[in-house]
């Protein structure tokens, strides 16, 4: 980050990209303080480039939100997060990623979900069983998945463990990889299913239905209720 100051200087936007990695990589290494110091020295010069709506500008006061959240100044972090929820959903729309993201640490930044132990995953268009089995690979069998209420997805709960987002990046792909193998073995079996009745096999067909193919049916239901009186014996034939 240095030699970018020196080459680029401190408000070069790869620097000020460098600086709110590193203020995330102190955050997670508990350095609350310095990360705080750093995020905000971000935003003012993100702020000032590219204006107080623009996406990057809204990730990092997220990133802020989290950093007050592992202090637990919720109510701040409220603010704030309500904010850029507000601005994303005009900005980005309500169901892009970012703006999911946002409304879940909203809600626990409010105090509506527990901290650090419940995390938010978009529909990935497969089972949660699936979710659930790749999920105690980290946590342990009593981490469950529930569906969410108000939007399509996965509400994980963990057992007060804690996942980095590396961790559900890698669960989500891991996942969707599953489940997209089991698809396909799904498709496989159907085709090798054979069918109830082999196309050379021979069925039983009246003398009236051969002759009058306005009413060729093999329904029996159909064959009892429409045979003629004069009833002739079925003969073997091919369909």
């Amino acid at each position: 980050m240095e030699a970018q100051e020196k080459d680029l200087g401190a408000e070069h936007l790869t620097t000020v990209r460098t600086k709110l990695h590193l203020a995330i990589q102190l955050r997670d290494e508990g350095h609350f303080t310095d990360s705080e110091i750093l995020a905000n020295e971000v935003l003012r010069v993100l702020r000032k480039a590219l204006g107080s709506e623009h996406p990057q500008v809204l990730r990092a006061e997220i990133e802020l939100v989290k950093i007050l959240c592992d202090q637990g100044r919720l109510g701040e972090a409220d603010i704030i997060a309500r904010r850029v929820w507000i601005a994303q959903k005009k900005v980005l729309g309500h169901f892009h990623p970012a703006t999911l993201s946002t409304q879940t640490i909203l809600a626990l930044a409010s105090g509506e979900v527990e901290w650090r132990n419940r995390y938010w995953i978009p529909n990935l268009d497969i089972h949660w069983k699936v979710i659930t089995q790749e999920l105690q690979h980290y946590l342990g069998p009593d981490s469950t998945v529930h569906p969410y209420t108000r939007q399509d997805g996965f509400l994980i709960t963990t057992p007060g463990n804690c996942l980095s987002n590396e961790q559900i990046d890698d669960i989500c792909r891991k996942s969707k990889q599953e489940w997209e193998k089991q698809a396909v073995a799904r498709s496989k079996n159907e085709l090798d299913k054979p069918l109830k009745r082999p196309l050379h096999q021979p069925i039983a067909v009246s003398q009236w239905l051969l002759e009058d193919s306005n009413h060729r049916r093999s329904d029996e239901d159909t064959f009892r209720s429409k045979r003629p009186k004069e009833y002739k014996p079925a003969r073997i034939g091919r369909v």
